[in-house]
């Protein structure tokens, strides 16, 4: 079983401040096997490129720095259309790795704090300290993975292989937490990797997986906040006015492990009744489709608050 669905599983039994409505997933399915079709990766919203290695380079870049884009309002406008946080992050290092013309690693290496500003805008969110990890993963890259190909590779295109791989190799992946003297595994920025290659290189050669189905949801912002709009996360009266006042909940808190877990398994057990239904979905598709509905919902409880860069 995958680590964060064993881990979790504790923490939603034992959840004082969350709870899922069970009920409610029901209903959800019922009317979303009838409109929903597996989504597919937005390529438009992403660089492409022939060089594996230099595509991978960007997946692992974006992963690393795909998290916590509020409080500033930061959007992107690419063929006439307006993206926003992730879209956003991945539409400017896309520009950034299509002027590197040569694919050159020490291009980007050598890339200051102002050209990385120029890329990303002054209104990234934590801009600072994305630069930080940009520096640091660039730099691990060129010694230890110069080729990461032969990293994804090695995992002999099993998920399963590369999630353990990518948390324990790679820094700022390894999203875990405690509850209650437990190691709590999330590993929501890996688990977004691993998906992120299948759908870049369409399903096939590096990008071709025999276990995908062993990958969860990648718990965030947006899905805690879709769940509860449809009354399958119900919260304590004392959490959901935090949440409600923009209140933060600190990194590693309670409440914010109990949101998380209980996120992980209400889309587990939402997909388990799409199966069930004859609709064969996996858990990050579903995942992929709620996040981009969520985008776009105007919801009485706004998302949660945590600064983290796991998420």
């Amino acid at each position: 079983m995958n680590p964060v669905l064993k881990s979790t599983l504790f923490v939603v039994k034992n959840s004082k401040k969350v709870k899922i409505d069970k009920g409610n997933i029901k209903l959800l399915s019922k009317k979303l096997v009838k409109i929903l079709k597996s989504p597919k990766w937005p390529d438009e919203v992403h660089f492409q490129s022939k060089n594996a290695d230099y595509l991978l380079t960007y997946l692992i870049i974006l992963g690393a720095l795909n998290f916590c884009f509020w409080p500033n309002k930061w959007q992107t406008k690419y063929k006439n259309k307006i993206y926003s946080d992730y879209f956003s992050l991945s539409l400017r290092l896309k520009r950034m790795f299509e002027e590197n013309k040569n694919n050159d690693l020490n291009y980007l290496r050598k890339i200051s704090f102002s050209g990385f500003e120029k890329f990303l805008g002054k209104n990234c969110p934590l801009l600072e300290k994305r630069y930080e990890i940009f520096k640091s993963l660039i730099e691990i890259l060129i010694k230890k993975y110069p080729q990461p190909t032969k990293f994804v590779l090695s995992a002999n295109h099993s998920a399963k292989t590369l999630l353990e791989k990518i948390y324990r190799e790679l820094p700022y992946f390894d999203d875990i937490s405690f509850y209650k003297k437990r190691k709590i595994y999330f590993l929501k920025k890996a688990q977004i990797l691993i998906a992120d290659i299948y759908g870049a290189f369409k399903g096939k050669d590096i990008g071709y997986f025999k276990d995908l189905n062993y990958l969860t949801c990648f718990p965030d912002y947006l899905l805690p906040k879709i769940l509860t709009h449809y009354e399958i996360l119900k919260y304590s009266k004392d959490l959901e006015e935090k949440i409600k006042n923009k209140k933060l909940l600190p990194a590693g808190s309670l409440e914010e492990i109990e949101i998380r877990a209980n996120t992980v398994w209400a889309i587990e057990i939402l997909k388990n009744y799409l199966n069930k239904l004859g609709l064969k979905i996996k858990s990050f598709e579903l995942d992929w489709y709620l996040w981009n509905k969520a985008e776009r919902l105007k919801s009485k409880l706004p998302h949660h608050l945590t600064k983290t860069i796991y998420y």
